[in-house]
């Protein structure tokens, strides 16, 4: 019986130590074993990136101002030329009577805007006797206009020009009826005054044709 009781513990002693020993391997790797392969992760493709629409080219034109087209005139009998606007017209009254500035002059030429009635004139007197040097003659001028008008001191300050290269004196002035005149006073090498004036305030027009003015005088005649 104790006999029996021996071998059945033995053999039950010897199933369990086999038991530990299987569980062990499976449980623990060795230091020679493969390892163990990673799971498999199944991905979905991201979608492709919808193609960029292509650049729009702007191409910039420059804007181009159509040139004005002026008229040229020339004097018959003073060697005068000069620019004007298209659409206006000429005359050559030729008197010669005393003027506002306290001169007698001849006006050779007027130019009329067609904006009738408030048109403009661009007026063109010679003195052919001025009979003093240019800062006299204008001072003179001066002095007259501002008997009757009114100097426009605060919107254009009496100042220096340059017509046809020569040395320009200019003065503003307000008339009776409120509209402003400019005068521009020259004395060319020949010893002639020209007068230059316009019944409006100043303008791309005046602009244009006070530089426009060429004066071709006669030699500086002997002392």
């Amino acid at each position: 019986m104790d006999g029996k009781r021996a071998g059945t513990i033995a053999v039950t002693g010897a199933v369990l130590l086999i038991l530990l020993v299987l569980a062990a391997g499976c449980g623990t790797r060795t230091a020679g074993s493969p390892p163990a392969a990673a799971p498999r992760v199944s991905s979905t493709p991201l979608p492709s990136p919808a193609p960029s629409a292509p650049a729009v080219q702007v191409t910039i034109v420059p804007l181009t101002a159509t040139p004005v087209q002026y008229q040229t005139y020339t004097d018959p009998a003073y060697p005068l030329t000069m620019n004007y606007p298209p659409g206006w017209v000429t005359s050559q009254p030729g008197d010669c009577s005393p003027r506002d500035y306290g001169r007698t002059t001849c006006n050779i030429v007027n130019f009329y805007s067609p904006e009738n009635p408030a048109y403009r004139i661009f007026s063109v007197d010679v003195d052919p006797w001025p009979g003093s040097s240019l800062e006299d003659y204008f001072n003179d001028a001066t002095v007259a206009l501002s008997r009757n008008y009114a100097p426009v001191s605060g919107l254009r300050p009496t100042s220096q020009y340059q017509v046809s290269g020569y040395l320009a004196y200019r003065f503003d002035f307000v008339k009776a009826d409120n509209s402003v005149e400019i005068a521009v006073f020259t004395i060319t090498p020949d010893y002639r005054a020209y007068i230059f004036t316009y019944n409006a305030m100043e303008d791309r027009d005046f602009d244009t044709m006070i530089k426009s003015v060429a004066i071709t005088p006669a030699a500086t005649p002997a002392v």
